[in-house]
């Protein structure tokens, strides 16, 4: 990814607002700005002013415009493909320049952002159906469900997050997912793999919690 479209990313990642617009348009494909103020707790000006910087930046596509009988709606949605231009791997050299200060916010507001979409799938879940829930875990050969939460010691904490490099390495690779190999994306398709490894020393403060 171009050095100017990398530090777009980290800029947008680091406002509160725009990050979770990206959040809950990763999460649910396309959405008015009726349906994500539901979410967001801002002012309805400033939800069009981050979305129109989304667009202008390249990381939202132009609405979809749907007339109804008295009213227009404006889907949005995200252009993947400005999304798909770095790695993780080119993300972390990228952290090691940054000041603790930027660094810092960057985290905590990645981390606000996945606990918004996590509130969003924590209601869905809610109104999933018997059988849906059912087919998650059935079968053993097709399922898909994880749900995993592990305080390690540092060396566990060392080899965990080892093994789990290759593995993102593997999701980070385009060429991993050619429409040859497997089905192209549809529309429905919003399945979701969420992966976070903190260290204790960022975490040493929660222990003097009271």
């Amino acid at each position: 990814m171009p050095q100017d479209r990398l530090e777009k990313l980290f800029d947008v990642m680091s406002s509160q607002t725009k990050s979770h617009i990206i959040a809950l348009l990763a999460l649910s494909g396309k959405m008015t700005v009726t349906q994500i103020s539901k979410h967001i707790k801002t002012s309805r000006s400033n939800l069009y002013q981050a979305i129109s910087d989304l667009q202008e930046q390249g990381f939202v596509n132009p609405p979809d415009i749907v007339v109804r009988k008295n009213y227009v709606e404006k889907y949005y949605s995200l252009n993947d493909s400005a999304f798909n231009q770095t790695t993780a791997g080119e993300m972390n050299e990228e952290f090691k320049k940054m000041s603790p200060d930027k660094l810092r916010n960057l985290m905590a507001t990645f981390l606000l952002s996945q606990s918004l979409n996590l509130k969003v799938i924590a209601q869905e879940i809610m109104s999933v159906s018997d059988e849906d829930m059912m087919r998650a875990v059935e079968d053993g050969t097709k399922s898909y469900l994880n749900l995993s939460f592990s305080t390690l010691s540092n060396d566990h904490f060392s080899t965990g997050v080892k093994k789990l490099k290759p593995f993102m390495d593997y999701v980070d690779t385009p060429e991993n997912f050619k429409p040859e190999d497997t089905n192209e994306k549809k529309d429905g398709d919003h399945n979701m793999i969420l992966v976070v490894a903190i260290p204790e020393y960022l975490l040493k403060s929660l222990r003097k919690m009271k």
